[in-house]
């Protein structure tokens, strides 16, 4: 069913949401698209339209993305920069047998805004939403890497590939 950014169909009053107007078919997709329709039916100034949709496949280990990876942008010419922190240089993800992970995003080259995130291991699919929030915010990698985060967590991960991308990562090597 085709709707329009306040998720109307062709007939103004009725709206429609979740599997029935595209993909991705997700369960969280579906659930901010209720909000915003009601929202809009209830008179208020709302749209859908976020700039990308989080994706988790639960397995084990867990593997979550947000934005372009590096197929898609290499395929639109975007320029960018990456950083892959591996888990295994992350003393949390050692003392919780998670050291088979890595959390990776990437970066336009000349803008430094976050172009897309993706994380594998334990928890990626809580882990990926500071990557959606980045995403939407417009994020550049210094914000990121400058943000302090706990220490040691597996959500530091995220901070440290993006210092990686910047080349002023101080707990592993900047390659």
């Amino acid at each position: 069913i085709e709707v329009d950014k306040k998720l109307r169909t062709n007939v103004a009053h009725l709206f429609a949401i979740g599997d029935v107007v595209g993909d991705p078919m997700l369960a969280h997709k579906s659930s901010h698209q209720g909000k915003v329709a009601s929202e809009v039916a209830s008179g208020h100034a709302s749209a859908f339209t976020p700039l990308s949709i989080p994706s988790v496949a639960y397995t084990s280990p867990e593997v979550a993305w947000i934005g372009l990876t590096e197929q898609e942008a290499k395929e639109k010419g975007i320029a960018f920069k990456k950083g892959s922190f591996p888990w295994m240089a992350s003393g949390r993800a050692l003392s919780s047998v998670a050291a088979e992970g890595v959390s990776k995003a990437l970066f336009d080259e000349k803008t430094g805004r976050l172009l897309g995130a993706g994380i594998c291991g334990k928890n990626a699919g809580e882990l990926i939403s500071e990557a959606v929030v980045a995403l939407e915010m417009g994020a550049v990698a210094q914000d990121i890497a400058l943000s302090i985060h706990p220490h040691p967590t597996l959500s530091e991960t995220f901070a440290l590939a993006a210092e990686l991308a910047e080349g002023t990562a101080t707990d592993t090597l900047n390659r």
